[in-house]
């Protein structure tokens, strides 16, 4: 995270992916954030707007121009829901879905 921030010009702005463990910091120069205008922005799920956004990919997804299959990586009952939260949080896997049982 240092490195993109050190990277980005006046102006810029440094959009972190992907997680790492929850005690992990990093230490910026607080002077290039206030004078050269850089920013950090947070990008959890995409800042979805889940009025707006899920209509819009349930469109897509019933049109079949997207391939749901594609983005999941696993299924598992819903009895198992701790197995997927494990296998998500040992990264495993990026996408589980629960099934209901029948």
């Amino acid at each position: 995270m240092r490195a993109s921030f050190d990277a980005t010009r006046r102006g810029g702005v440094v959009v972190p992916l992907g997680m790492v463990d929850w005690g992990v910091t990093v230490d910026l120069p607080v002077n290039d954030l206030a004078m050269r205008g850089r920013e950090i922005r947070s990008c959890q799920y995409g800042n979805v707007d889940v009025r707006r956004d899920l209509p819009r990919f349930a469109r897509v997804l019933e049109s079949g121009l997207l391939d749901p299959a594609a983005m999941v990586d696993r299924t598992y009952p819903l009895a198992e829901a701790g197995k997927a939260l494990a296998a998500a949080a040992d990264r495993e896997l990026i996408t589980a879905v629960l099934l209901p049982q029948c």
